[in-house]
């Protein structure tokens, strides 16, 4: 009505606040569910990680790796504050938090000895071993003996779990098969049927120019109907996260986020946005709202 000039001088004119947020939380809504019907559809693994923001407020990270269009995908599931009390559960986190820190070697033999004597030693009412479990014990005023107990069950639940991940009769030869399939012929714990399977595998010249140019994951999920045994075997040992790179990276972007001058953000749907490999399906969301010819 008025010209190119003054078209360009109303483009100029930024977004209010509300607007962007509500275009932020559209998009993140959209990532979300994406990433919701894709977790859906198989198998998938879980990484979990705290951190404290820039307000003092714990924040929980929640990472996925799933099976997607033929390769493994890791996205952010979600990210949500953390109630901060004196509970049983602070002082689990505190403990875990100090057992990372330890860097642990994921050798079993080491780690169920080192976790034996930390036990030992917390049944003596001593746990000098953990420094900032101490200082926050004394910073609520507690007695050692009043936590003794949650502390050595704590200890011992996690030396179930080593047990159960890194089993006595877990060899690293055991997976030979899943990194060397063409040269790995034989693998004796396997089943008679999964053991022929790769047998048959093995002699595929196809398949063998294809797992040249693969990476691990992206083979095995391509031979999921032809050898369905032996890929769901593969993918229970490939799937789950190799480290915490992910949840380091994106508490890094936690941090750039929710500064000094946006500390009551709620985080979520903003780090979303920022670190999602999925994108938004901005011609579905533009046809969801109706136009403003005036505006």
């Amino acid at each position: 009505m008025h010209g190119d000039k003054q078209a360009r001088e109303l483009e100029a004119v930024p977004l209010s606040d509300g607007t962007i947020s509500r275009r932020i939380t559209d998009m993140a809504q959209d990532i979300k569910c994406q990433l919701i019907d894709r977790v859906k559809k198989g198998k998938y693994a879980l990484q979990l990680d705290e951190s404290t923001d820039m307000s003092n407020s714990a924040q929980l990270l929640v990472f996925a790796r799933y099976s997607f269009d033929g390769k493994l995908d890791e996205d952010m599931l979600f990210c949500t504050p953390l109630e901060l009390k004196c509970t049983g559960e602070d002082i689990f986190t505190k403990l875990h938090n100090k057992i990372k820190e330890e860097r642990l070697s994921w050798d079993e033999c080491m780690c169920t000895r080192k976790v034996g004597r930390w036990t030992a030693r917390v049944e003596m009412g001593r746990i000098d071993m953990f420094p900032e479990l101490e200082e926050f014990i004394e910073e609520i005023d507690l007695s050692v003996n009043s936590v003794k107990k949650s502390i050595t069950t704590h200890l011992q639940a996690l030396l179930e779990h080593f047990n159960k991940y890194f089993p006595e009769e877990a060899a690293p030869e055991k997976y030979d098969w899943i990194r060397s399939p063409f040269t790995v012929m034989t693998a004796s714990h396997l089943s008679s049927d999964m053991e022929d399977a790769l047998t048959e595998l093995s002699s595929d010249r196809t398949l063998k120019t294809a797992f040249n140019a693969k990476t691990l994951a992206e083979f095995w999920i391509s031979v999921e109907r032809e050898y369905p045994q032996l890929s769901k075997a593969a993918m229970d040992v490939l799937t789950p996260f190799g480290s915490t790179y992910l949840c380091e990276k994106t508490f890094s972007a936690l941090t750039y986020i929710k500064n000094k001058y946006r500390s009551r953000l709620n985080v979520e749907d903003d780090l979303r946005v920022a670190v999602s490999k999925i994108k938004p399906r901005m011609d579905l969301l533009c046809s969801m709202h109706i136009a403003h010819p005036s505006h």
